[in-house]
């Protein structure tokens, strides 16, 4: 009861997301308690489960996808909404993103495997950050940890 206690979500069921989230809900007069889920998939649609819960329950989350829009992004977002007359699609944003960090790296005056060990980048919403996997390729591990806040807005953790 004196310390903060978490709760790991391991499933996609949104029956079993309510009754657990509804049996904490009714625990958090008596303790705190904070929830995760330990993979971005398995967390439901926000159209079938309200994310008012998870505001409360202070829901932590892995995503490859920043919450927070940096002034680069938001101007590119606007450039592309302009250019394509709707918004850009997360396939797209995505798309660019990789495209334009892998040019950057190339065109440097070290090698991509180099790049990749001492530089960590980040484009318009996704982080890069390279790790060798047991394979010999390089595999991006730039991922952040974002948390619903109390007042429903989500922000990455630090």
């Amino acid at each position: 009861k004196d310390k903060k206690n978490y709760v790991i979500l391991n499933t996609d069921k949104n029956g079993m997301i309510i009754t657990t989230t509804n049996a904490l809900l009714s625990e958090l007069s008596n303790q705190s308690i904070t929830i995760a889920f330990l993979e971005t998939g398995l967390m439901p649609d926000l159209e079938d489960i309200s994310s008012k819960r998870f505001a409360v329950l202070q829901l932590i989350y892995p995503s490859t996808v920043s919450s927070n829009r940096s002034g680069f992004a938001t101007a590119f977002i606007a450039q592309q909404q302009k250019i394509l007359q709707s918004p850009p699609s997360p396939a797209f944003l995505n798309g660019f993103d990789i495209t334009f960090d892998t040019l950057l790296r190339i065109s440097q005056d070290k090698n991509f495997e180099a790049s990749a060990k001492d530089d960590v980048t980040e484009q318009a919403s996704i982080k890069f950050d390279y790790a060798k996997n047991e394979k010999g390729s390089y595999s991006n591990q730039g991922i952040y940890i974002l948390q619903y806040g109390n007042d429903a807005v989500v922000r990455e953790l630090k």
